[in-house]
């Protein structure tokens, strides 16, 4: 079985493309999953997480996302990143980026809660500002 960290790391490497994104929340997570982000209500399930991916790829008009891992660490099966999440388009261009503090709990090789914590407020301003609105 995966370690914890190889998991998250999968995880949000997976997330380049809107399809993979989904392919690797169905492959990775439990279907018990709670997401949690700062100032959005908790996704409890794996389908509503689903459908709230597809709500965010859809309103935000991105094709996918580039997740990069400043620092990673964990203890036993909790998983902390410091990472920035750069939204994109179909032709690559970046919609906006989010400077995001992430808590995995992984257990059985599936990641069972996910809350991830983020300036909301600034991330919609840099999504206007692209994107107008």
């Amino acid at each position: 079985m995966a370690e914890p960290t190889a998991v998250v790391e999968q995880l949000l490497a997976s997330m380049s493309t809107h399809e993979a994104t989904l392919e690797a929340i169905r492959s990775l997570t439990a279907e018990d999953l709670v997401w949690s982000n700062t100032g959005l209500p908790d996704c409890v399930g794996r389908e509503a997480v689903l459908a709230m991916v597809e709500g965010m790829h859809t309103g935000l008009g991105a094709a996918g996302l580039k997740v990069e891992i400043l620092n990673i660490a964990a203890n036993g099966g909790v998983v902390l990143t410091e990472r920035v999440d750069r939204f994109l388009r179909a032709d690559g261009s970046e919609i906006a980026a989010a400077e995001v503090m992430g808590t995995f709990e992984v257990r059985d090789g599936k990641v069972t809660a996910w809350r991830d914590y983020f300036d909301l407020a600034g991330f919609m301003q840099k999504v206007q500002a692209t994107v107008g609105g």
